[in-house]
């Protein structure tokens, strides 16, 4: 399961999905309807119009498009509900038809009104709707209202108040009848987009339809605008505005076009207003050529953009008008003004050449501008303005201009903080959240209220910054959600408006007087959730208005809900202290205060005192004067560039004991060196303090106490071009009553020894800073926050104006973090969680004494956010620091978290027995070693999703404390006999931070058989697909979700106990299975449990419902839970476990197969050791690297059970598994890839095999299958001893562009599956349509096969066909390919798309529970959508019984049309909400649907194999003689005389069978020495068809050909070396037809032939050939076969 993003992108992305939504009601499928024409008279008003309702707002429209076949349908058993269309201007209503679905109101009235506000009541339903006389839909129910009296409205509102029936509200279609407002008609011109009418009747067209903008500023990185845009959808915003176009735009252009979303394409002029450039450019003289440079840019992306599907149109300057007078005054001021607004006109007219097609606007700050661009810019198409707190005057201000064109309001919102009072500290005070939200539902009305003449808006912000700006304005702080969000989506009628909305903070109190720094004072705020949620709370500070630094940090405090005990900032100056209360859903609310803090340092004795300046841009006295929004400023030249020598001071009137200066510079304007003075007279001047090398940011100065009356600070060199300017210059004396250290670190206890001391081989990956005293500073923000343990806070360094004053916030390169270890430590690396705002480039500086830095790295061309592994050589270091030297986006630069890595001397628990990538840990190891090892291989596994590292980690029986971080191919296992025998007490094992907490690519990972104690009381596995939890006891809670609620995919339990809760709230799906739990609580689609004991709750509140396993509260799918009892017949996975002492010896360890179970729950140990059989692993053939299948096979042949150690393995041959009872295990996901274009593993039809803990990945060359499971055509009763198949994973592309028909395929009789995903990738290398091609998922042809736990995604065709009789799945998990090309591609036999699971037509008895299909075709477009006639089709018999399924297209990408067989409603919502249907057939409607078409017969569904397994025809090696074989009794291959199956037993070998010598046979030689070659000739053959040469008796597949067109075929084969002495016979079979013929053929020993001068013939040379290349294909075939009729 994967993402939208473009291949090369390691993102994935998961539709968001807030809520399970309500089942839909499904009614009688209708036939395409044509609504009734009006007569003459009153003309049709409402179809295709803006609708709007109470809930499920985003289907409203549905209600008004003109068709039957569509509806509205509020949700279930609420009243009142509401629907209303907005006609778009005022009209005569004169009549109301409407047509009801059977689920309709029985009380109701029909409204109006003039402003979406205040309604009247113009008509009353005497009760409920009849049903439509000689209507051939018999749910269409109509009521045809003519009103007594017309009215005049704009909007109309049907207005439920009591249901007929059950379930909610639902109409097919609300018909209005009228007279609208007469105005001239519009006749199109062509353009894409236009503005057309005249005042009063203005309207947008997009493609010749009215268009009315429902916008939002856009604040993401455009790199990553997939990540955002569902939210935005859910708003419903059909339109973002930029203000800047350039090379980056044109993945958000894309994005957006995507999903139907338009852009107003800005181009930044300055000197601008927001965000941009900056700078005062002269426009009336131009002499530097500013305005030709910014034309050709304007022109070069118009051009580029012209035809890009996401313009809308085109805004030429941001508040440019305003902004000049922050560059000029008087005339000056004017004539800049006039040029500007002319430039704006030059800008329109060349956009115009260019592209005819689309608008041009130019946007100010307020209204007065408008008559600059009047005068000046005739070739705007249309006005646009920013306004806020005075949005109510725009109107006026625009009919009293007369300026003959509309507008568009481009940003608007809540009161600005330049708009609203200060408070008693000097602080704007801020809006509440209600209050902005307040002003988002008035700023759109302000637009409403005047169609004709206002276009529409993009209000201000959809922003994830969470800063002080942000918090004030944006509608997504830090990605959660505002009540502005809610309210927006309410005003533009998206789905958003009916979600779960934000917390509200009812009041917040701070102190009113002041606090001293460092020290605490109390927070109280009462905070309440409209929908009941659980909230919790965060406390967090804003130094903007005492730093100058914007961003929020999370303050130290105490407490919960209520009061609050804050550690108040140790820099004194008013702060922003911000409450913010979360509810759980991604949603919170906001309040603030500010609280003055002085300063811990003592009292400023230079406030209000007297001060001086070398030269002042802005008065000196605005320096000392407390206030830090006034500063001084060096004067400036004309090109605004200051001096270096400039001095500022200040008499503090008196003598003090000084012994501290602070200095608040202004952005970019600080001092980079500079001298601090003091004098006792002002004239012999004394340097305390030298500043090199600063940043931006506040600078706190300490020096040795000294006495001054004067304070000075003497300028050396300037941060930038500009001068010196700060906001205040603070100087500290301890009473306020008139009158350094050394380079080394005492620390460090052997600074002159071994940088790594100790012995063994050097492991870097310990996180240092996990130890006790670390702390971190940064050049801006707060360091702290990328060393904490909180998953929400981040380091961000921050913005700063550039240059001051213009309005022009950017990121500064050169941003520093460092982090003080407490004292010296061997350092050998970092890695760094960058947030989106990366640092492309950047430094590693360590040192000693946190003033002399040697460079210990250099990272370059970083590429996208994320974690990033820097490893060097350990260098001995006590502060390190991570200096950013280039940013990666605009913006500052930004961590989540940094790891500094300890290089430690460490013997490895390595084993000669099992190689080097199994680690068996000790607890009598260091601690330290043992979290050294753990992260050393989590660093290098965390994001190496594709790569080739494969790693086993033991634990001995024992107790350890450890972080225990499990990354990609890693899997740790208690070596003890028992679950219990290992605890291991640390933090989280799974989370999701290399992916943004985004949990749905956390892929190939395991934990096994030991107890789990979290740190805190909770863990976290945070896993999707393939990575199962088995035999784990934890001690406490499991968390499934990602620490930040990302999304995550998962999941697969079993044979565990959790005593607390288990939550997996975002959780798409999960499998439980015979296991324990607390509680068990959250998910979204689809959760299954079987044999699963504990409860069930709906939430985490005390008194939320909840139930004892197997009921569940609820009906399905509210909760989407299916329950079983018992699982059925099942066996847990085997396992490797310690049964002696010694690790380096084979005979101490064991592998224990547990017994074949029914009818249980609960785990296998609850009540002592899992019962079994132990085997040792002297009965196994170890694999380690280097092995290959010929030794793998012999080893097979002589009896022995295998062992493959962690690796991947190219097998050139098949793995033969044929002795019944074999065990073959797998560890750290070994992985085995068949290079030689066969079957990777083929299981032989025998009673009790195992296979366990393997991966299976195609390779470029073709194979028929990767696994095999059984004989073709064979049935064998395996029900006392089936075959167990435990965690088996399959994958086709990701790594290469594998190729398979069929990955996984099920022969045998009474298989059992416990735990397979079967995945052609959608992401990493070798993607696409045509490259990772796989038709089939999991292919089941054997009868009375169990699958429990099958998730199978994106195969071509059938993900899963099942041809065998009495079939079992307990829970099915799919996603359909993403990238089928379009519809003809997909369709076969009549049906649209291929089912996600299909049971053949020929099968009589199948049952299933919980089963889910999604959708997300990415290749398609929104006008051709790719459907799928039904994600399920099974047989119409009542012996096939689907339960608990559903089909949800995620994000609307794709169609479902029905759930299975033509029953359950469409999906096809951008919602992402689900079709269910409780079961199939329904027993009160057991004839419903459709009967499918049967299953195209397809040979590539049922392989070729051996009844007896062939065995590897290279020259057999044999075992290690330290692994004697000791083979076991083999059962017998017949059916038992009980078998109650109808099936015969099938013949045994390819000569019985009926086509028996049809094929022609002939050898080259009749005798051949073992290891000889030989020509085999046949004919006979059906042309084309694979033919396969075997050697019996005991059978061996000799090699491979095709038929020639005559049916002839001539191969080259080899007998094997080890093939017996004796007669022998050469079997001939086509794999298509059957047809076989023989030749017999004598084989002498070697040696023999040459003695005795026999038959060698002139195949020597092509025999030695043939045997370096294998299997010989002789004619490669097309993949893609066709299918047969």
């Amino acid at each position: 399961m994967t993402a939208l993003a473009p291949p090369v992108s390691r993102r994935r992305w998961r539709a968001a999905v807030a809520s399970i939504g309500v089942l839909s009601l499904v009614g009688l499928t209708v036939g395409a309807a044509v609504l009734p024409a009006a007569a003459d008279g009153p003309v049709l008003l409402s179809q295709g119009k803006t609708a709007a309702a109470s809930s499920n707002s985003s289907a409203a429209a549905a209600a008004v498009d003109g068709n039957l076949q569509s509806r509205w349908e509020s949700v279930h058993d609420v009243d009142p509900q509401w629907l209303q269309v907005d006609l778009g201007k005022a009209s005569t209503v004169e009549r109301v038809t409407l047509d009801w679905e059977r689920a309709r109101a029985s009380a109701y009235t029909v409204q109006v009104s003039s402003d979406g506000s205040a309604w009247t009541t113009v008509y009353t339903a005497p009760g409920a709707a009849p049903l439509l006389a000689g209507s051939t839909n018999p749910e269409l129910y109509e009521d045809d209202v003519t009103l007594p009296t017309p009215a005049t409205a704009r909007y109309v509102r049907v207005h439920g108040t009591e249901r007929a029936i059950g379930y909610g509200y639902s109409l097919w279609e609300l018909r209005v009848y009228g007279e609208a407002m007469t105005t001239p008609p519009v006749e199109p011109s062509g353009k894409t987009v236009e503005v057309v009418g005249g005042n009063g009747s203005w309207q947008l067209l997009v493609d010749g339809e009215p268009y009315v903008v429902k916008g939002m500023t856009w604040g993401p990185d455009a790199a990553h605008a997939e990540d955002y845009i569902a939210d935005l959808k859910a708003m419903g915003v059909n339109t973002i505005r930029t203000w800047g176009t350039d090379a980056s735009s044109a993945h958000l252009f894309d994005v957006a076009a995507a999903n139907g979303i338009r852009v107003v394409a800005g181009f930044w002029l300055q000197p601008g207003g927001g965000p941009g450039s900056g700078g005062c450019p002269d426009f009336v003289d131009d002499a530097e050529g500013y305005k030709a440079a910014a034309l050709a840019d304007i022109t070069k992306w118009t051009t580029h953009y012209k035809d890009d599907p996401a313009v809308l149109l085109w805004d030429v300057g941001n508040e440019s008008v305003l902004g000049l007078q922050n560059c000029y005054s008087g005339a000056k001021l004017e004539a800049q003004r006039d040029a500007y607004t002319s430039f704006v006109n030059e800008a329109a007219v060349a956009i115009h050449a260019i592209d005819p097609n689309h608008p041009v606007t130019s946007t100010d700050a307020y209204v007065g501008a408008w008559p600059y661009y009047k005068k000046n810019a005739p070739a705007l198409d249309l006005l646009a303005v920013n306004s806020y707190g005075a949005i109510g005057d725009v109107h006026a201000a625009w009919e009293a201009g007369d300026y003959g064109k509309p507008y568009l309001i481009t940003e608007g919102g809540p009161t600005g903080e330049w708009e609203v009072p200060d408070d008693a500290n000097g602080v704007p005070v801020e809006p509440t959240d209600v209050q902005k939200a307040a002003g988002y539902t008035t700023a759109w009305k302000a637009v409403t209220d005047h169609p004709g003449q206002a276009l529409g808006a993009t209000l201000f912000h959809y922003g994830i910054e969470k800063d002080m700006g942000g918090v004030w304005l944006n509608v997504l702080t830090g990605g959660e959600k505002r009540l502005g969000y809610f309210a927006v989506a309410k005003a533009y009628g998206g789905s958003a408006a009916d979600d779960n909305s934000s917390p509200v903070i009812s009041s917040m109190t701070v102190p009113t007087s002041s606090v001293l720094a460092g020290s605490t004072f109390e927070v109280s705020a009462a905070a309440s959730d409209p929908d009941g949620d659980a909230i919790t709370y965060e406390v967090d500070l804003s130094g903007n208005y005492a730093t100058g630094d914007k961003a929020l940090t999370k303050a130290t405090y105490s407490g919960t809900a209520g009061t609050f005990t804050v550690t108040a900032p140790t820099t004194a100056g008013a702060w922003k202290v911000y409450v913010l209360a979360r509810d759980g859903h991604g949603n919170v609310g906001i309040e603030s205060q500010s609280v003055k803090v002085v300063d811990g340092a003592g009292v400023n004795v230079a406030l209000g005192k007297t001060a001086t300046a070398s030269s002042s841009q802005d008065p000196a006295a605005q320096g000392v004067d407390g206030v830090m929004t006034t500063k001084w400023g060096s004067a400036l030249d004309g090109s605004w560039n200051g001096k270096d020598d400039e001095w500022y001071q200040v008499d503090l009137g008196a003598r003090y004991a000084v012994h501290q200066v602070k200095l608040f510079w202004e952005g970019a304007a600080y001092g980079k060196d500079y001298d601090v003075q003091v004098s006792t007279d002002g004239t012999t001047w004394t340097t305390v303090a030298q500043q090199r090398d600063e940043a931006a940011g506040t600078h706190t100065v300490d020096f040795d106490e000294t006495t001054a009356r004067y304070v000075r600070m003497k300028g050396i060199h300037r941060g930038s071009t500009f001068g010196y300017s700060f906001y205040e210059l603070q100087v500290f004396s301890a009473t306020g009553e008139p009158v350094g250290t050394g380079p080394t670190d005492p620390t460090d206890p052997d600074p002159t020894g071994p940088v790594v001391p100790g012995t063994g081989d050097l492991v870097c990956g310990r996180d240092l800073v996990r130890d006790a005293g670390v702390t971190a500073t940064a050049s801006h923000g707060n360091g702290g926050d990328a060393i904490d343990t909180n998953v929400w806070s981040r380091w961000d360094s921050g913005v700063a104006e550039t240059p001051p004053g213009s309005g022009n916030w950017v990121g500064r390169d050169g941003e520093w973090i460092q982090v003080d270890l407490g004292k010296g430590a061997p350092v050998c690396g970092l890695k760094p969680y960058w947030e989106g705002a990366f640092a492309k480039d950047y430094d590693v500086k360590i040192s000693t004494d946190g003033s002399t830095w040697t460079t210990a790295a250099r990272v370059r061309g970083l590429a996208e956010k994320g974690p990033e592994v820097t490893r060097f050589e350990p260098v001995r270091a006590r502060y390190v620091r991570l200096e950013a030297v280039t940013r990666g986006t605009p913006y500052g630069v930004s961590l989540w978290d940094l790891e500094i890595f300890e290089g430690r001397k460490i013997e490895l628990p390595t084993t000669a027995l099992l190689g080097s990538r199994v680690l068996v840990l000790d607890p009598s190891m260091d601690a330290k070693d043992i979290q050294a090892i753990f992260d050393s291989v989590f660093a290098d596994q965390e994001e190496d999703q594709f790569g080739e590292g494969r790693w086993q980690i033991f634990f001995k029986p024992g107790d350890y404390t450890l972080d225990a971080r499990v990354g990609f191919y890693t899997a740790m296992s208690g070596a003890g006999l028992d679950p219990t025998d290992v605890d291991i007490t640390g933090g989280d094992w799974v989370d999701a931070e290399w992916f943004d907490m985004n949990a749905t690519q956390n892929f190939w990972r395991s934990a096994e058989n030991l107890s789990y104690t979290p740190t805190g009381g909770t863990g976290h596995w945070a896993t999707s697909q393939a990575a199962p939890l088995r035999r784990v006891q934890v001690n406490g809670n499991l968390q499934l979700d990602s620490g930040r609620y990302g999304w995550s995919s998962g999941g697969f339990i079993a044979d565990s106990n959790v005593t607390g809760y288990v939550k997996s709230f975002t959780q798409q799906q999960w499998y439980a299975r015979d296991s324990s739990v607390g509680t068990w609580a959250g998910g979204v689609w689809n959760f299954v449990y079987s044999g699963v004991t504990g409860d069930v709750s709906k939430g985490d509140g005390a008194g939320d419902p909840r139930a004892t396993l197997p009921a569940s509260w609820g009906a399905y799918p509210t909760p989407p839970i299916t329950a079983l009892e018992h699982t059925g017949a099942i066996a847990e996975k085997p396992y490797l476990y310690l049964s002696g002492d010694d690790e380096d010896v084979a005979a101490d360890w064991s592998v224990r197969v547990p017994v074949l179970r029914d009818g249980t729950a609960g785990t296998t140990w609850k009540n002592g050791t899992t019962p079994g059989t132990s085997i040792p692993l002297t009965d196994f053939f170890v694999v380690k690297q280097g092995a290959t299948a010929t030794q793998v096979n012999a080893a097979l042949a002589a009896g022995k059970n295998v062992l493959f150690t962690p690796g991947v393995y190219r097998m050139d041959k098949t793995i033969q598994v044929t002795r019944p009872g074999t065990v073959v295990l797998g560890l750290g996901l070994s992985t085995i890839i068949p290079t030689g274009g066969g079957i990777g593993m083929l299981v032989a039809d025998a009673d009790g095999i195992r296979v366990a803990g393997l991966l299976f990945d195609a390779a470029v060359t073709e194979s028929p299958a990767l696994l095999v499971v059984g004989d073709k055509d064979v049935h064998r009763d395996h029900a006392a001893d089936p075959i167990v198949l435990s965690d088996v994973f399959l994958r086709v592309g990701g790594a290469v562009a594998g190729k398979v028909d069929a990955a996984m395929v099920v022969d045998a009789d009474d298989t059992i599956v416990d735990h397979v995903w079967s995945w052609r990738g959608d992401h990493g290398a070798g993607i696409g349509w045509d490259a990772n091609t796989s038709d089939y998922g999991f292919v089941v042809n054997g009868d009375d096969v169990s699958a429990y736990g099958l998730f199978v995604e994106h195969f071509q065709r059938y993900n899963v066909l099942w041809k065998g009789e009495r079939g079992r799945t307990v829970f099915f998990q799919n996603e359909l390919p993403y990238d089928v090309p379009d519809q003809a591609a997909w369709n076969h036999d009549g049906v649209k798309g291929w089912a996600a699971y299909k049971v053949d037509s020929s099968v009589k008895h199948h049952e299933a529970w919980g089963l889910g299909a999604y959708s997300n075709f990415t290749s398609d477009t929104e006008e051709e959508e790719i459907t799928v006639d039904g994600g399920f089709e099974v047989p119409k018999t009542a012996g096939v019984t689907l339960h608990h399924l559903l089909v949800v297209s995620l994000g609307g990408e794709g169609i479902f049309e029905h759930v299975v067989n033509g029953v359950g409603a469409r999906n096809e919502s951008a919602s992402t909400v689900p079709s269910y249907v409780e079961r199939y057939p329904d027993p009160a409607d057991p004839d419903a649907g459709i009967e499918p078409p049967a299953a195209p017969v397809d040979p590539r569904t049922n392989p070729a194999t051996s009844p007896a397994g062939p065995t590897d025809p290279e020259p057999t090696q044999s075992p290690s003689p330290t692994q004697s074989p000791s083979p076991t009794p083999s059962g017998s291959t017949t059916p038992k005389p009980t078998d109650p199956k109808p099936t015969d037993p099938k013949p045994t070998g390819p000569t019985a069978t009926p086509d028996d010598d049809a094929v022609d046979v002939t050898l080259s030689a009749g005798r051949v020495e073992a290891g000889g070659t030989l020509t085999v000739e046949a004919t006979g053959l059906e042309p084309g068809e694979r033919v396969e040469v075997w050697l019996h008796s005991t059978p061996v597949l000799l090699t491979q050909g095709e038929a020639d067109e005559d049916g002839s075929v001539e191969v080259v084969a080899t007998v094997p070396t080890e093939t017996s002495v004796g007669t022998h016979t050469v079997v001939v079979r086509g794999a298509g037809s059957g047809a076989e013929g023989s030749a017999t053929l004598q084989v002498v020993a070697a040696g023999d032939l040459a003695a005795t001068g026999g038959d060698v013939g002139g195949v020597a040379l092509a025999g030695v050939i043939t045997l370096l290349a294998g299997v010989v294909l002789l004619v490669a075939r097309s993949r893609r076969g066709g299918v047969a009729a």
